[in-house]
């Protein structure tokens, strides 16, 4: 069985997490919390599914132009290898996306 390095936290239902979205404005950025979870709810039944980790390659392919210094490869090492495997993936991903700029290139 296959490490999911996703917190049940980020495991929202269809309902759940419409309700997240629709209480953005339009003008809002949404949380990097919420990327995790459309993310999740997306990708999780997929046959190339690496529980989660795959995110981390789309956030470096529409964001590294900002970020040079990401070496995802790293991190995704980091991650497996952390006593905590869950906290240090919703870690890296809340750095990856802390600034507000980054999350609505990202959600374009």
């Amino acid at each position: 069985m296959m490490n999911d390095y996703i917190s049940n936290s980020f495991k929202l239902s269809n309902n759940e997490l419409e309700g997240v979205i629709a209480g953005y404005n339009d003008n809002q950025t949404p949380n990097w919390d919420v990327f995790i979870s459309i993310y999740w709810k997306y990708n999780h039944q997929l046959d190339t599914y690496d529980g989660g980790l795959g995110f981390l390659d789309l956030l470096y392919k529409k964001l590294h132009h900002n970020h040079p210094d990401w070496d995802v490869d790293v991190l995704k090492v980091q991650i497996r290898t952390s006593p905590d495997p869950e906290s240090a993936y919703s870690g890296v991903i809340q750095n990856m996306l802390s600034d507000p700029a980054d999350r609505m290139m990202y959600g374009l």
